[in-house]
């Protein structure tokens, strides 16, 4: 019988995680299940951890050229037996119904499912965060580790993740996946609670990699400038990071262009701080440096 979810994991250097990972897999309520861990060269002991769950619903396959989440996920893709795909990260974990919940939306035949997610920072303190609009597409959604199940059709038909992208890449795999959805008129649906754990760390993050996410949102901006125009909120967000990242790497003169549009879209005292301290390098240097 073939696996009714198969879950995709690209891992690098998360062995001291893993053990909670799989863990919180293994005791799913629902049992047909596939794990696909893709090790994207870690030399940690990662290997070691998966050998120990010796479980032959898990795959692990190990690469020794570090190619990145999106291509690891891409390939995870091409690899799954199911139909329905989800995705958990190797340093988050999914609560005991997670899959069974999922499956029975999956048995009502919706081509995208999202659940809530439950939060835990860097100082431990937790929070619910349920599935939300994506600004003006009328779907509510969450695109974190493991709040996404889609119908493998569907992430073939976008031609999957954007393997380019180090930071943003789940942000950009849903402005692909809800006009694919809606254009071909499939079912999509949300489950209003929490279903899995997304830990956030102080190191080894991406969100802590200023090149990596300067260059997400920089492809996201150009790639989706459409729906970022119809949205302006989301755009002066996104412009407002874009701002920030250039001013870290030193280049005032673009980040302040990038601070003027979003000044124009939604003028406040703090875009409008943000162009003067740009305009004046030594006091941003000072500022951005400590960021």
């Amino acid at each position: 019988m073939l696996p009714a979810i198969t879950i995709i994991t690209p891992t690098f250097n998360r062995g001291k995680f893993l053990k909670r990972m799989l863990k919180s897999v293994l005791e799913q309520s629902f049992q047909n299940w596939e794990l696909i861990i893709l090790d994207d060269g870690s030399n940690d002991n990662t290997q070691e951890v998966v050998k120990s769950f010796d479980d032959p619903r898990i795959t692990y396959f190990y690469f020794i050229k570090h190619s990145g989440a999106g291509d690891k996920r891409n390939e995870g893709i091409r690899r799954a037996k199911s139909k329905y795909i989800t995705f958990l990260d190797s340093d988050d974990e999914a609560l005991p119904d997670w899959l069974e919940k999922i499956n029975k939306k999956i048995l009502e035949k919706y081509s995208l499912i999202s659940c809530g997610y439950e939060r835990i920072q860097v100082n431990k303190t937790k929070n619910i965060v349920l599935p939300q609009y994506m600004g003006d597409f009328d779907i509510r959604i969450n695109f974190k580790s493991g709040t996404l199940c889609i119908d493998k059709k569907v992430l073939q038909g976008i031609g999957g993740f954007d393997p380019s992208l180090a930071s943003g890449l789940n942000t950009d795999l849903i402005l692909r996946v809800l006009p694919y959805i809606l254009t071909n008129k499939l079912s999509y649906i949300y489950i209003n609670e929490a279903l899995v754990r997304v830990h956030e760390h102080s190191k080894n993050r991406i969100r802590n990699n200023n090149q990596a996410v300067l260059f997400g949102t920089l492809v996201l901006l150009d790639k989706h400038n459409l729906w970022f125009k119809r949205n302006p909120q989301e755009y002066k967000d996104y412009l407002g990071v874009a701002g920030a990242g250039l001013a870290k790497e030193g280049n005032f003169k673009k980040s302040r262009n990038f601070f003027i549009k979003a000044f124009k879209i939604k003028p406040g005292f703090k875009p409008g701080l943000k162009i003067i301290l740009t305009s004046i390098p030594f006091l941003g240097k000072k500022i951005w440096k400590n960021e």
